[in-house]
């Protein structure tokens, strides 16, 4: 587009979003989340996938929809492409896309689709407890710059059903609305793909253990998180169960070795989930303090319980990447954007004094805010330059 690639396009979209939440008074915040959204939809529209993407391959079948309409549906589905015989959500899902007049709209009606139940959640949260538009800058860039568009764009399945997932997740726990639509939409993510029914099972279990306070209870079900992460892939290794194969992803032919993977890639995502780890405890105090008033503690416990799990996945390298790339952005993004202003009324309501007669674990976060803020902004942008030099974006163009 206008002679610039398809990565420069990418930079001045999330460059041209920062500017204009700065400018706009904090009243006018949809303008720029309504904006991003837009633009990373014209995006994915003129995206050219290669070749060895999923994109290009279901541009063919696409085609054969488009020219035979139900008898092509029916073609493929007799064929049992992609699984489609199971993933009765994704084989209509392409049906209503093949209605459109060319195969671009594929990428670009998935990431309307994803993009906009991200900053939906961004935005309810923020409006909901009121974030500083500054706070809300910082959460939505970490999401922007650790969030893995081509992948999502050209991968289609993985990223729409983790974004259904996650919003489903935050309105059912946080918002505490619509819980038959979540429940509806829970199943239909599981019947895009295999992998949502992992986050889906950490929602299931995440209510169920609300009620555990004890710190021994709830150091053992972090244990138990962990080892049950390495577990699943342990059994997918010694089972030819094709219902735990699939959850393992073992069935796919790009399936990771198992073992630890030392890849640049891998190991940036690591870093991400350390950050988000960092924020989940630094922000727990606040968080807990206000568990039996405040449902954002349900999501809270919800982010804390899959990250513990993911903990488990290092050496299931599939697993992992796929929670790294499409779950870990949006729980890093809006507990940091909650917890801060959390933190924000809390200070507000304490003496003068409070620095130095208040409670250590308080004291500490208050001393160290600057540091904290310091250190996720500085790893938003790190990351946004991995992104852009070394990640799946350096594949897409025009």
């Amino acid at each position: 587009m206008l002679g610039l690639s398809a990565l420069t396009w990418f930079v001045i979209i999330v460059a041209g979003y920062a500017l204009l939440l700065l400018i706009l008074p904090r009243e006018y915040m949809w303008i720029p989340f309504v904006a991003v959204v837009v633009a990373m939809t014209v995006l994915a529209y003129h995206i050219v996938p290669d070749e060895t993407d999923d994109l290009f391959r279901y541009y063919g079948m696409l085609d054969i929809m488009r020219e035979q309409g139900k008898a092509g549906l029916d073609y493929i589905v007799d064929l049992n492409w992609y699984d489609w015989q199971t993933f009765v959500t994704m084989r209509y899902y392409f049906y209503f896309l093949s209605f459109f007049p060319n195969n671009r709209y594929v990428a670009a009606v998935t990431m309307f689709i994803v993009y906009a139940l991200m900053f939906l959640v961004m935005y309810k949260a923020a409006q909901r407890y009121q974030v500083s538009k500054g706070y809300v800058l910082l959460g939505t860039l970490f999401f922007l710059s650790t969030y893995w568009f081509y992948d999502t764009a050209s991968g289609i399945r993985n990223g729409l059903a983790f974004a259904v997932v996650i919003a489903c997740a935050y309105y059912h726990l946080a918002e505490k609305r619509n819980i038959i639509l979540c429940l509806f939409g829970y199943v239909a993510a599981c019947l895009l793909h295999s992998s949502p029914i992992l986050p889906v099972a950490l929602v299931l279990l995440t209510l169920l253990t609300m009620k555990f306070n004890s710190k021994f209870i709830n150091i053992v079900m972090i244990l138990g998180l962990a080892v049950g992460g390495a577990f699943i892939q342990f059994l997918s290794d010694k089972s030819n169960n094709e219902f735990i194969s699939s959850i393992a992803e073992k069935s796919e032919s790009h399936t990771a070795d198992t073992g630890l993977n030392t890849n640049t890639s891998f190991l940036v995502n690591i870093v991400t989930l350390v950050i988000v780890l960092l924020v989940i405890w630094y922000f727990s105090v606040y968080f807990v303090r206000d568990k039996e008033t405040d449902p954002i503690y349900r999501f809270y416990r919800y982010c804390s319980t899959t990250a513990f799990f993911m903990i488990g996945c290092l050496f299931s390298s599939l697993i992992f990447l796929r929670f790294a790339r499409w779950i870990l952005p949006i729980m890093g993004a809006v507990l940091f954007m909650v917890g801060m202003q959390k933190q924000a009324d809390f200070v507000k309501k304490q003496p003068p004094n409070f620095i130095y007669t208040g409670e250590k674990k308080m004291v500490l976060r208050v001393r160290t805010q600057g540091a904290m803020l310091l250190f996720y902004f500085a790893y938003s942008c790190v990351h946004f330059w991995y992104a852009c030099v070394g990640s799946s974006l350096i594949w897409m163009h025009f």
